[in-house]
């Protein structure tokens, strides 16, 4: 069977947080529903979604797909306004049959807090596990440990996993290659695109692995009109 796989970081950095999907370039909300539609995406990880964008996709999103995922500060964290700028998610919206959701903090001290999110589906009498995460900003050392952290993770489940999100480093990186390689130990391999997702970076700073007998019929890095986000979202359509 084909699945469409992608990730998008769907935030505009210049952008204030607790940001809506809507400002004064245009409905970015309706730009993702568009995106989502026009490549049939089955599974699409977000990162820095927002309480309000999240209400906002929700009234359009079609029907047969939902939304998981919590938030870095819990939800809790979205009544308290001093936080509440800063309580974004890394969800996973699909059309899939889903088992289970989890969401969880990764090392970030001293920085603010960082989760993945890892949701189980059914697809064909077969178990997937599709993590979503978004590494921290700042620091080599900080995303050093939270690598450390996801591969220990991934290596607990022996269902096929998928790990996407916005890693904040490329394959310039040393422990970035590091973790690849030992990816690629575990039977995951990273898909390699060519075109940078984030303005003015020289190299893809957006990820995506899968399976290593998945089989990749097509992956590019898309566009969704110049103001919806700084970044650029990578679709992969698979066989598995």
């Amino acid at each position: 069977m084909e699945l469409v796989i992608a990730t998008f970081n769907i935030q505009n950095k210049y952008k204030l947080k607790n940001y809506t999907g809507v400002d004064q370039f245009g409905n970015h909300v309706k730009s993702l529903v568009d995106f989502i539609n026009r490549y049939h995406i089955d599974i699409l990880g977000v990162q820095e979604l927002t309480k309000t964008y999240k209400e906002n996709l929700c009234m359009i999103l079609p029907k047969d797909y939902f939304i998981t995922g919590k938030y870095r500060y819990t939800n809790f964290g979205n009544k308290i306004s001093i936080i509440r700028r800063y309580n974004e998610s890394n969800s996973i919206i699909t059309r899939c049959h889903l088992l289970d959701s989890k969401t969880k903090r990764l090392p970030f001290f001293p920085h603010i807090p960082r989760i993945i999110t890892y949701t189980s589906f059914m697809i064909h009498n077969r178990r997937i596990n599709v993590y979503n995460t978004h590494l921290d900003q700042k620091s080599d050392y900080i995303r050093k440990k939270q690598l450390k952290v996801i591969l220990s993770m991934i290596k607990k489940n022996r269902c096929e996993c998928v790990l996407m999100g916005d890693f904040n480093c490329s394959i310039k990186k040393d422990y970035f290659n590091h973790f690849i390689e030992e990816m690629e130990k575990i039977n995951i391999s990273f898909v390699r695109v060519d075109k940078p997702t984030l303005k003015n970076r020289k190299y893809p700073i957006d990820h995506i692995f899968v399976p290593k007998n998945w089989i990749i019929k097509e992956k590019i890095v898309a566009e969704v009109g110049t103001k919806a986000s700084d970044h650029l979202p990578i679709v992969v359509k698979l066989k598995i």
